[in-house]
């Protein structure tokens, strides 16, 4: 190698995470463990417990509730075993507890929905525009809750995204739709989140 040549690559080690703002002492490479070992950095200015309201199609709120069940219960990892650590609960992650929110803060769309959703030749704009609608909705009850879970069915597929000359992404446009309102949100796709095998890995990445 010549004077004017660099080294083809530098190792850099892990960097270390900070898990608290003042104790400087929390501290570990890996993000997962850091989070069982101190709890997350912003713990302090989150409710205890988190109250979470639920919205669904006709009939599925159920699913959001048995989601909320997994997350306070414990898996073990079934895939990745070398980088995830074991589930241990809701609780034991974040250090606050998160129960569901009120009766009053549960709400599913109407039962017309389904057979509008398959006639409509511009389902996206159709989707958007009745879960913004039952966001709103929400809003009168807002001291009511901390969090909305949206349960997002696989059978809506087709909504997720605009056409091919459409900059749509249904995510991106009910997090910003909610973000403007203080409203934090939870998008729960059944493809995902609910039948997706491996539970450690659905937890954890929440």
């Amino acid at each position: 190698m010549t004077k004017s040549e660099i080294a083809r690559h530098i190792w850099l080690g892990e960097p270390k995470l900070s898990f608290h703002p003042d104790r400087s002492t929390d501290l570990d490479e890996h993000p997962l463990r850091g989070l069982l070992r101190f709890g997350p950095y912003s713990k302090n200015l989150v409710p205890d417990p988190i109250r979470v309201a639920t919205l669904a199609p006709q009939g599925e709120s159920a699913k959001l509730y048995g989601f909320m069940r997994e997350l306070n219960s414990e898996f073990e990892p079934t895939e990745r075993k070398e980088y995830l650590p074991k589930w241990p609960g809701f609780h034991n992650v974040f250090s606050v507890r998160m129960r569901g929110a009120g009766g009053t803060c549960h709400a599913e769309l109407d039962d017309e929905f389904e057979r509008e959703f398959a006639a409509s030749p511009a389902p996206h704009i159709l989707l958007a525009s009745r879960l913004t609608r039952a966001i709103h909705a929400m809003d009168a009850r807002r001291s009511d809750f901390d969090v909305l879970f949206i349960y997002i069915p696989a059978r809506w597929h087709k909504a997720y995204v605009g056409g091919d000359d459409e900059d749509f992404d249904l995510h991106d446009y009910l997090k910003a739709f909610t973000a403007a309102r203080g409203l934090p949100i939870q998008l729960v796709r059944e493809d995902k989140a609910l039948s997706y095998p491996h539970r450690a890995s659905v937890m954890w990445r929440g």
